[in-house]
């Protein structure tokens, strides 16, 4: 396992990248202005060193910054160092709903009890806002970027579907053509069956929430359903691919690609049988 990081994706120039707090650090924003990307980022005021100028002698103090103001929503233009590299920075602060703010409030120190650790006051502020970090130009308003960063739970809620219904998160580490191939037809399913939901409800005028139920519930039905012979559909998508002739099938553990030889062959075998129980 890696850390989550922007710098294990090919960064491309031009584009807009979302991401939440866990990407929300200075190397990683270097990074995105590096390769001629713009970005919109949640950070955590405490994971990040931030200045006043240029110079980088004066740190932004979010936690008088944000404590001592009333408004609904702050702006300011700062600056970060990466080796030596001064970058320049916009941050744009929301407050949030009060009754967000004590859900998020519980959570917080429901964590905290549970790893045994007090409490900052800090922690409880920057629990009731919302901070961006952006590259983007002042001629896009504050309120446009968090317009813009909520489309990206829409992202999490595709993968998280993902995962309890198409079982992506068991998918066996292998090569690149058979994940590419069961990827896809799972894909082209949920394609089809949110094409026909929706198209179903625009004639019978549905809600979203009972749109959002019969596309889970024909999506599980379909998916993890045994059909003939007793099999679901995942079973025999997995099934259809890994016979492919085109597909190389994933390698079973216990096999090996190259058969050790001399007197250290078993304990050669042995660590590779072990290393490929991983994976």
């Amino acid at each position: 396992h890696t850390a989550e990081s922007i710098l294990h994706t090919t960064l491309e120039k031009g584009s807009l990248y979302l991401a939440d707090r866990g990407y929300g650090r200075a190397t990683q924003f270097a990074a995105l202005l590096e390769a001629g990307a713009d970005f919109i980022i949640r950070i955590a005021p405490t994971n990040i060193r931030l200045y006043t100028d240029e110079t980088c002698r004066n740190r932004v103090e979010f936690s008088a910054l944000l404590s001592g103001s009333a408004a609904e929503r702050l702006s300011l233009h700062c600056w970060f160092r990466v080796r030596k590299k001064v970058y320049p920075l916009r941050i744009t602060a929301s407050r949030i709903p009060e009754e967000q703010t004590e859900a998020a409030e519980k959570r917080v120190r429901a964590k905290a009890s549970k790893s045994g650790r007090k409490i900052l006051v800090t922690t409880i502020l920057f629990c009731r806002w919302v901070v961006l970090a952006s590259s983007l130009p002042t001629a896009i308003r504050g309120r446009d970027l968090f317009h813009v960063y909520r489309l990206r739970w829409q992202v999490e809620l595709f993968f998280k579907r993902c995962k309890s219904l198409l079982n992506f998160h068991k998918l066996r580490k292998s090569n690149s053509d058979y994940l590419f191939a069961v990827a896809s037809d799972f894909l082209a399913i949920v394609y089809l069956v949110s094409s026909l939901v929706l198209r179903f409800s625009e004639l019978f005028s549905l809600t979203s929430l009972l749109i959002r139920f019969l596309l889970l519930f024909f999506l599980s039905f379909l998916l993890k359903f045994p059909l003939m012979g007793g099999t679901p559909l995942v079973g025999v998508i997995h099934k259809r691919v890994s016979t492919h002739p085109l597909v190389r099938r994933p390698r079973r553990t216990g096999e090996s690609l190259q058969k050790p030889t001399g007197c250290k062959a078993k304990k050669k075998i042995k660590k590779g049988l072990l290393m490929q129980s991983f994976f």
